[in-house]
């Protein structure tokens, strides 16, 4: 049985428009539009918001900018900043903690109790955080495997 053609070249346009546009509250609001105007990718676009709607706010800040600045760094750096983040993610009473006990513990969708709830409510600097240094000894050492 030949596998189904996939969704995407058929709402390219729409991923494009919505995806495309510098925070994650413009492409929710893109998301929402572009669900409301009934066109062709209207279906999509009300699935993709209603997914993106379960995830944690900030989680989906930091993968959007991991996106935006690690596509043009080198990939030794692009490695530095994911361990970084990593680490981050793994603190206790992280959003990443809700999410498996969601998932995994609770078997149901990921909770609704995210720290911040909403994604307005993200700032920049709660973003940053994740981002920055840790402490010496603790940051990634790849100078092994580099020449």
């Amino acid at each position: 049985m030949p596998a189904e053609p996939a969704a995407i070249p058929e709402h390219l346009e729409a991923i494009n428009k919505c995806f495309s546009l510098g925070t994650l509250e413009e492409i929710l609001e893109a998301l929402a539009a572009e669900a409301g105007g009934g066109g062709k990718s209207a279906e999509w676009a009300n699935k993709t918001a209603l997914i993106m709607g379960k995830m944690s706010p900030t989680s989906m800040k930091v993968t959007l900018r991991m996106l935006r600045e690690h596509a043009s760094m080198p990939l030794d750096e692009v490695l530095k900043v994911e361990y970084r983040v990593a680490q981050r993610c793994m603190r206790p009473g992280s959003d990443f903690y809700e999410g498996i006990r969601g998932v995994l513990v609770d078997r149901g969708d990921p909770p609704a109790s995210w720290a911040p709830a909403a994604v307005e409510e993200v700032s920049d600097s709660m973003v940053q955080e994740f981002f920055e240094p840790l402490q010496p000894n603790c940051e990634l050492d790849l100078s092994p495997f580099i020449r």
